[in-house]
């Protein structure tokens, strides 16, 4: 039998998450889609088990066409809005978003660790591997965006083993960059 920390229950973390972004869950459900600045959309619930012990931890929201036709429709609109905000006030976001994963570093490595079963130590390098990466191109955004314009619209599909180091890095530099995203989690992951 396997025995997982006190501080890594999943009960304990899907408690934690429900409470930091109520908006993100539906009943006992985690999460929902964020669509166009909007949680909602739980398309056709995925059955998930957790690899850490096989057991269902949630039901993943799977959406169909029409609601991701929406959402890349929302993501082209914002884009326009988006790539008019100045340098500064994004990096100063982005900063607060930074800000911000570094508070439940804890609890997103846990997450992490549930959804696809990656040791905690490795866990909390995927999550730290994002804010440092980001962190260096807040500290170079003048000469990375020196001569470019931002490209619109792009979409990120994450690896399953990295969602973080991988998929939310990528996600905030391009914001960063002043390209509005759509990124799609993975399908059997994080």
């Amino acid at each position: 039998m396997k025995h997982v920390h006190p501080d890594y229950q999943w009960a304990n973390l899907a408690q934690q998450a429900a409470a930091l972004v109520p908006e993100a869950v539906q009943g006992t459900e985690y999460p929902l889609n964020l669509i166009n600045g909007v949680w909602g959309e739980p398309g056709n619930r995925k059955h998930f088990q957790s690899p850490v012990d096989g057991s269902t931890i949630t039901h993943l929201p799977m959406i169909d066409l029409l609601h991701a036709r929406r959402a890349v429709e929302g993501g082209a609109r914002q884009a326009k809005d988006w790539r008019k905000v100045d340098l500064d006030e994004r990096a100063r976001r982005i900063a607060e978003c930074l800000g911000a994963l570094k508070i439940h570093r804890k609890l997103i490595a846990g997450l992490l660790v549930w959804e696809i079963g990656k040791p905690v130590h490795l866990a909390e390098v995927d999550v730290d591997r994002c804010i440092s990466g980001v962190e260096w191109y807040l500290d170079h955004r003048e000469t990375f965006m020196a001569g470019r314009e931002p490209l619109g619209l792009v979409s990120n599909i994450a690896s399953w083993n990295y969602p973080y180091s991988v998929l939310m890095h990528s996600l905030l530099v391009h914001m960063l960059a002043g390209n509005a995203v759509i990124a799609k989690t993975p399908t059997d992951g994080g």
